[in-house]
């Protein structure tokens, strides 16, 4: 009992002594802006089938969750963008935004229209949408990682 009491009040100053861990750094409004601003870009790169441009939004190591596909590196991404089917509509409002230091998430809803090679009539799809954004060290934001599915049932066999 006495070495108890004698080592309790070392392990209490050495408690005191600890640095605590450094606040993260504020998600500020013009981090939310830039943030808005990646991810309002989006809509137009796809209809100006702009597919450098929208390359540009990710980062280098980013990666993509298509529905029913494998993830996608950032490599790969434009390669898969010139094989989408042509879009003739598309719009993907933001409904969720949420920052914190140097990391955003943001959820939506999308709704397009397409053609798949093959058909003559255009397609739709409505759905929902994730966007996981970073702050870069110029202190842009770009995508680290997205991905989206249909609302719509699944095909039948």
């Amino acid at each position: 009992m006495r070495s108890t009491l004698c080592i309790l009040p070392l392990v209490v100053a050495l408690a005191a002594c600890q640095t605590p861990a450094p606040p993260a750094p504020a998600f500020t409004p013009s981090d939310e802006a830039a943030v808005r601003k990646n991810l309002d870009d989006y809509t137009p790169l796809t209809m100006a089938k702009n597919w450098d441009g929208i390359v540009a939004l990710y980062t280098s190591d980013a990666v993509r969750f298509p529905p029913n596909e494998p993830a996608i590196q950032h490599d790969a991404m434009k390669a898969w963008l010139e094989k989408y089917p042509s879009i003739s509509a598309f719009e993907a409002p933001t409904d969720h935004l949420d920052g914190s230091g140097n990391l955003a998430v943001a959820t939506g809803h999308y709704a397009l229209t397409a053609t798949v090679p093959g058909q003559t009539t255009s397609m739709g799809d409505k759905g929902k949408w994730f966007v996981i954004l970073k702050k870069q060290a110029d202190g842009s934001w770009k995508r680290t990682a997205d991905g989206w599915n249909s609302d719509n049932p699944p095909p039948k066999s």
